[in-house]
């Protein structure tokens, strides 16, 4: 990706950036360069949740979902989260250039950069929807969750469940269940709860997510398995 290394090459040229990540709205990692340790999985992960949740808060309390950026300070660093068209590209930035420089024309330098790689994205159609793939191996399928290990959403093909409450239950079955094994095979690859209708299917994405369907048991829990397998095969995440 000869367009994406020269865009990265351009952005690290700036003394204030550390590193920068660009990930699917799913949360797939699809390049980066960092110049410090970060863990790249994880970065794209939390992007991707703090995406999800933000616009939620901007629909919830202020009836806005246009959400332009996301900023965290820390004490040496800041992370900055801007959505583009079809992915999001997370950056570090050195705090204290930024605060002598100012934040505003640094946002704007990061929206350009953005604008740039969502084109050459479209343009090399880098897969990354992994929510649409399910849906559509799977169509009679009630829910499907992306989300992080930790319990936060990242994605969901329905908002007819409270978001924040599945989530956890979710989350603790897989986290309960890879308790359960022992240290030396402390890998879970899914579980499946069954009900007298439903299977629920919480699959391992990598390190970071996880992804959680429910589906009628018309279907066998094999196949189904095998759908999920497929998808995730298809996007590179397995």
């Amino acid at each position: 990706m000869k367009k994406f290394s020269e865009v990265m090459d351009e952005a690290l040229a700036e003394a204030y950036i550390h590193g920068i990540l660009v990930s699917s709205l799913d949360g797939n990692v699809i390049t980066f360069n960092f110049k410090k340790e970060f863990n790249s999985i994880a970065v794209a992960a939390g992007a991707s949740t703090l995406l999800f949740i933000s616009t939620s808060a901007l629909e919830i309390l202020g009836e806005d979902r246009n959400l332009e950026f996301i900023l965290s300070y820390g004490r040496d660093d800041l992370f900055a989260v801007i959505p583009g068209e079809n992915v999001v590209v997370t950056t570090i930035i050195d705090r204290t250039i930024a605060d002598l420089r100012g934040i505003d024309e640094i946002i704007s330098n990061l929206k350009h950069i953005t604008l740039k790689i969502s084109g050459i994205v479209e343009a090399e159609e880098v897969e990354g929807g992994l929510l649409g793939i399910l849906k559509e191996k799977i169509p009679e399928s009630s829910l499907i969750m992306l989300l992080t290990k930790e319990g936060f959403p990242i994605m969901t093909s329905t908002f007819s469940v409270e978001l924040t409450q599945t989530s956890a239950m979710l989350s603790a079955v897989y986290n309960t269940c890879y308790s359960m094994l022992s240290d030396d095979i402390k890998f879970l690859d899914f579980s499946v709860i069954s009900g007298e209708k439903d299977y629920i299917i919480v699959h391992r994405i990598d390190d970071e997510r996880v992804v959680a369907v429910v589906a009628p048991k018309d279907k066998k829990l094999t196949t189904l398995v095998a759908q999920i397998r497929e998808s995730l095969l298809s996007t590179q995440t397995y």
